[in-house]
């Protein structure tokens, strides 16, 4: 079961994820983690510290005509 301080913060790393311009899809590999792995961290399903870190860490997503999903 998750606390109430860890919600916050998971929903604060979600947001800040999309705000940068990052999906699950496509944050994904470039943090070297699946979709699934990635999804479950994020809703507080299974624990990954410094998979937490490295999306806080993450820069804005740079769109080109090929990653523009």
């Amino acid at each position: 079961m998750i606390t109430n301080q860890q919600d916050n913060l998971l929903t604060a790393i979600r947001y800040d994820l999309k705000r940068k311009g990052w999906s699950y899809r496509s944050a994904a590999p470039f943090l070297g983690v699946s979709v699934k792995h990635l999804s479950l961290v994020l809703t507080g399903k299974r624990k990954s510290a410094p998979l937490l870190r490295r999306i806080h860490a993450l820069p804005p997503r740079r769109y080109t005509s090929t990653n523009n999903h």
